[in-house]
């Protein structure tokens, strides 16, 4: 019966399927998260972070763009790597998480990974200082052109590439000197063979520069596809580091190495927070719904936009505590409207076709709530008395195809909520004794309710629908 009732409320009217497909987006949604919770709640987790430039406070206190994400001040770096230290984390090299997720050899547990992107000069001189000196592993991802343009463009502060006897110091002084392309530009829209001198010609130089092998990749600006890994491969890297959001685990592909950015503008509150797994959950479908303007638009309209976009005065909110406050915000909104179209369409009438209004007024609720019925075993002593009223299936096809009453006419629901009363055969006015069912006596009671209101008042409504029928006078019919 209540589920008929909520098939016939939610399936009779636009407002009601509008509703059901919403709630249904809903629970899909609803266990989006779940998953995603669940994944980032492994115990064999790993965190990799993503820094780009470290910075004097006084310094950090100028930003109000992009800055004020991509670099951090050296006093919150060097507090974030402490709180890591005294909290149970243990700091581990890109080589060894890759030996991890192809392998599964052991880490420590807690194993966080440190990486920097693009290769600026306070890599070497703030970073390289503090990492030394709390005997840190990191990797810093180099950008081989001096003259391109993530060391040149912004607006508000630049540095430029280190010098490479910086980059040699670097790597001999604990952080991996890898490739991050020549050029730093989005390898998803170029041709297979600018791809291919991207990874090659970066990964030769370096190799030359630092005197070892490089072997592992960062995608400029995230933007990359299948193709992109793909062409990784071929130029003979190990793995590839992404910026998408989210950590990683045994089973992870190590040419998908999840990062997060850390944020300049966390204290260590924020930091805390940014690493537990709701947290980083939210990350990812913020970072889901960041991704679809590039995607849409290509690297060269959305660049200079999203610079301009940085540049206005909306741009200090875009940092993740606003955006995940506004996505949050955004979803109670959205819920208590659903919650209101769900009350609005339960607290309606039946809503049939061209009489919608009609069924809502207090008549027609006085006319469902004492509705003509009668018994399957009332039926039944009809029938072998040889009475024939006539029988009015309400269900919809399929259910019909499973099992029906003899000589009953399927009008569905469906089709009476979408023609109203020119849904009815001719003949249904001149019956003398109507007997309406369902499924088990929801969707039947509301229709009678509805015929009475056309003026079909020799209807009656058949208590428990054909599923009382099949348990209670003729068992050999199948349920469902």
């Amino acid at each position: 019966m209540l589920i008929d009732i909520l098939q016939i409320r939610l399936l009779s009217s636009p407002l009601g399927i509008t509703v059901t497909i919403a709630w249904a987006i809903v629970a899909a949604l609803a266990l989006a998260i779940a998953r995603i919770i669940s994944q980032e709640s492994r115990k064999d987790r790993i965190i990799c972070l993503l820094y780009h430039r470290v910075v004097p406070p006084e310094v950090y206190a100028t930003f109000r763009q992009t800055e004020r994400i991509f670099s951090i001040g050296s006093d919150r770096f060097a507090d974030q790597l402490d709180w890591l230290k005294t909290h149970g984390y243990n700091f581990v090299s890109l080589e060894q998480v890759v030996a991890y997720l192809e392998n599964g050899d052991a880490l420590p547990p807690n194993p966080v990974y440190i990486s920097f992107d693009d290769g600026c000069e306070s890599v070497y001189s703030r970073a390289l200082p503090i990492l030394k000196e709390r005997k840190i592993p990191a990797t810093v991802f180099v950008t081989t052109d001096e003259n391109a343009w993530i060391f040149h463009s912004s607006n508000e502060y630049n540095e430029r590439r280190m010098t490479l006897e910086e980059i040699r110091a670097c790597d001999e002084g604990g952080i991996a000197v890898e490739s991050h392309a020549v050029t730093h530009r989005g390898l998803n829209e170029m041709s297979k063979h600018e791809v291919l001198e991207e990874l090659t010609t970066s990964r030769a130089l370096l190799t030359e520069w630092i005197g070892r092998q490089v072997e592992y990749f960062a995608v400029p600006l995230n933007f990359y596809n299948g193709t992109t890994i793909k062409l990784c491969k071929e130029a003979g890297y190990r793995g590839v580091c992404t910026s998408d959001n989210g950590t990683n685990a045994r089973g992870s592909n190590p040419f998908r190495v999840k990062r997060f950015i850390v944020e300049g503008s966390y204290d260590i509150p924020d930091f805390e927070r940014s690493l537990k797994p709701r947290t980083i959950a939210q990350r990812r479908i913020v970072s889901f719904i960041k991704k679809m303007p590039p995607k849409i638009l290509g690297e060269k309209t959305w660049m200079p936009l999203r610079a301009k976009i940085f540049a206005s005065p909306i741009g200090r909110w875009l940092t993740f505590r606003y955006l995940r406050r506004a996505l949050l915000l955004g979803a109670a909104s959205a819920m208590l409207v659903l919650f209101a179209m769900t009350a609005l369409v339960f607290g309606s009438g039946v809503g049939y076709g061209k009489n919608t209004a009609n069924s809502a007024t207090e008549k027609g609720k006085t006319m469902l709530n004492s509705l003509p019925s009668l018994s399957v075993q009332e039926l039944d002593e009809m029938l072998k008395d040889g009475q024939t009223p006539y029988l009015l299936d309400v269900r919809e096809e399929s259910e019909f195809e499973i099992v029906s009453l003899p000589n009953a006419v399927l009008i569905p629901v469906s089709r009476i909520a979408q023609e109203g009363p020119e849904a009815l055969p001719a003949e249904l006015k001149d019956q003398e004794d109507i007997v309406v069912y369902c499924k088990m006596g929801g969707r039947s009671a509301q229709i009678t309710g509805w015929l009475m209101q056309q003026g079909i008042t020799q209807v009656r409504n058949l208590d428990g629908g054909i599923i009382a029928w099949a348990r209670e006078i003729d068992t050999s019919l199948p349920t469902y």
